[in-house]
């Protein structure tokens, strides 16, 4: 059987194999994009949860600052060791 490629740049084989080149290079990239989408998902979760626990270590500061207004050296100090001591329980 012969194929008459006047009108055609390629023959129905080499045409449905062209086809099939770019579906699976479509579905790999559909693929990628798709976990790419997730990684960056948790990667904003993450950046988000830092951000809160940023927030919330900023207003602490704010209010010891606030509360060693009008104190003595000796009431600033043991702010600042009970904040330090604090500071060594969170990392454990």
């Amino acid at each position: 059987m012969t194929y008459r490629t006047t009108w055609h740049f390629t023959s129905p084989n080499r045409s449905l194999s062209l086809m099939m080149v770019i579906y699976l290079v479509q579905s790999g990239l559909l693929v990628y994009l798709i976990t790419d989408k997730f990684d960056l998902e948790k990667q904003i979760d993450y950046q988000q949860s830092w951000i809160i626990e940023l927030e919330d270590k900023l207003k602490l500061y704010k209010v010891i600052e606030d509360l060693e207004i009008g104190f003595s050296d000796d009431e600033v100090t043991k702010f600042d060791q009970y904040d330090l001591g604090r500071k060594q329980k969170v990392q454990l």
